[in-house]
């Protein structure tokens, strides 16, 4: 009985997951009885959060076997798309500053100028997909963008803050902590347990 509740709990974890998440945010924003705990769940946001994203890369990255991570054609298909059209909004919206439509412009060029979320493995790995595969395309995307943002953004905003290498920079501070370095992390732990099985 109580193996069968475990499966069904792990197998419908996704769906169950995003309905508590959705159910707790309705449940902040209609019951004001629940006011007071907001301060609270404000800081298990800002403290808990990042945590427990950095737990479930590192563990889904466990699975992941860095000699099988190689760039495939849709890899470069997907990023050579999102490039091009990137340019193609920031350019409009460079050309003419005055349009109608520049705020929808803007949505659209952030829209398609985001990297891969960094959970995009984890849920792969929930839906039967390939996880190594996901967590190759991650990378890139991740990396496109923090070239992408600040060589892409001063054409549409001319107050860019800093320069190319400090927008750069700023943006690999916060990409490191929640995918870099759990990926390097998990990495050295499968390596570090393959060295001593073999031993």
């Amino acid at each position: 009985m109580i193996e069968k509740v475990i499966s069904t709990v792990k197998n419908q974890a996704l769906p169950l997951s995003m309905l508590s998440g959705v159910a707790g945010y309705m449940s902040f924003r209609f019951i004001h009885a629940l006011a007071p705990l907001k301060p609270l769940a404000d800081w298990a946001e800002t403290t808990l959060m990042p945590g427990l994203v950095f737990i479930m890369l590192f563990t889904t990255f466990c699975k992941v076997d860095p000699k099988e991570m190689r760039i495939q054609r849709w890899h470069i298909v997907v990023l050579a798309i999102q490039t091009m059209t990137c340019l193609c909004v920031s350019l409009l919206l460079y050309f003419f500053p005055e349009c109608e439509y520049r705020i929808v412009l803007q949505g659209a060029l952030v829209c398609l100028i985001a990297p891969t979320g960094t959970a995009a493995a984890v849920i792969a790995g929930q839906l039967g997909g390939n996880e190594t595969t996901l967590t190759t395309y991650t990378m890139i995307s991740n990396m496109a963008s923090a070239v992408m943002i600040p060589a892409i953004f001063p054409l549409v905003e001319e107050h860019s803050a800093g320069s190319f290498v400090l927008q750069f920079l700023i943006i690999l501070r916060h990409v490191f902590p929640l995918l870099i370095c759990p990926f390097l992390m998990a990495w050295g732990c499968v390596c570090s347990c393959r060295k001593f099985i073999v031993s």
